[in-house]
């Protein structure tokens, strides 16, 4: 199923989602459009999980500023995942089926908690 669209061909695409947060976290806001839909989580004490994924025809790609941070890859459940993190920003992005999925985080969330969460996405 395709429908034409002035960007070219969109597909239905499949949402994932996180199906089990970090304590405290909860949804507070969640852009859509016609590529990609981003969802937001934020805990009490002002910490932020931002989940986007984006259909790859249509992404313009991650730009990972490896000379002011830390830049690592890791194999989790058998996705390469590449992790940066500068100042009080970490973030993880991968490829799964025609997606590019991130996590970024703000503030005190550790990379372990990011696989956790990476692991809780159906």
């Amino acid at each position: 199923f395709c429908l034409s669209r002035g960007l070219g061909d969109v597909y239905k695409r499949q949402e994932y989602t996180i199906t089990n947060l970090p304590y405290g976290f909860k949804q507070t806001n969640k852009i859509e459009n016609d590529v990609s839909i981003t969802t937001e989580f934020k805990d009490d004490l002002g910490n932020v999980i931002e989940f986007t994924q984006m259909i790859t025809g249509h992404s313009d790609g991650y730009f990972v500023d490896n000379e002011n941070g830390i830049v690592f890859t890791e194999n989790v459940d058998g996705y390469e995942i590449e992790f940066f993190e500068a100042y009080d920003m970490k973030q993880a992005i991968w490829m799964k089926d025609r997606y590019a999925l991130s996590i970024t985080c703000h503030g005190n969330v550790s990379f372990e908690v990011i696989k956790e969460i990476i692991r809780d996405i159906e």
